[in-house]
């Protein structure tokens, strides 16, 4: 689970800087670290990170499907 201390010790005000930088560590190749930023996050975050992905429709410019990006960070 990802804590309010977890965001301001990478100095995020958000929950979004975070899910922000999941998806910049994928398209920068950072594929490990993307895994394990995600697989930080509880039940419920991993819900609403799929959410963001959806509502802003961050996969499109990825030329990925929402649940393509989600199954590639859970294996």
């Amino acid at each position: 689970m990802i804590t309010k201390t977890d965001l301001t010790g990478l100095d995020f005000h958000d929950i979004t800087q975070y899910y922000d930088y999941i998806i910049e560590s994928y398209i920068n190749g950072q594929f490990k670290q993307a895994k394990e930023l995600y697989r930080d996050f509880s039940e419920p975050q991993q819900r609403d990170f799929g959410d963001y992905l959806v509502m802003y429709e961050v996969c499109d410019d990825l030329n990925i499907t929402e649940l393509q990006f989600i199954y590639f960070l859970e294996r």
